[in-house]
């Protein structure tokens, strides 16, 4: 299931963890222009390394069809939708389907 049929489509803001805004509200989110990047590591740091993060969807939140087997393969090396964590555009959730070491890409992590 896609992130748009199971995320609460919340009214508020979508922020980072300094607090900085990303979108208004859920439409911000899935409009395919971030007010923000989502470029802040889970420790509160500025990401850096590679930009790629795994996805699966595009920018409105519907499932792709590269989503690397529904994420249930164990392959070392899957083709799947990827974004990139330092775009607003519709590209920070679809910036390309690629083939990647699973290792080394990120995910984004959404608190509902």
């Amino acid at each position: 299931m896609s992130p748009e049929t199971r995320f609460a489509h919340a009214a508020g803001p979508y922020r980072l963890l300094d607090r900085t805004t990303v979108a208004a509200d859920w439409a911000g989110l899935t409009s395919g222009q971030l007010l923000h990047a989502i470029s802040i590591e889970p420790s509160g740091s500025p990401a850096m390394g590679s930009l790629q993060v795994w996805t699966g969807t595009d920018a409105n939140g519907t499932i792709t069809q590269q989503n690397c087997t529904g994420w249930r393969s164990n392959a070392s090396t899957l083709f799947g939708t990827v974004g990139a964590w330092d775009q607003t555009d519709a590209r920070w959730t679809n910036a390309q389907p690629q083939g990647f070491n699973l290792m080394r890409l990120r995910l984004y992590c959404f608190e509902q």
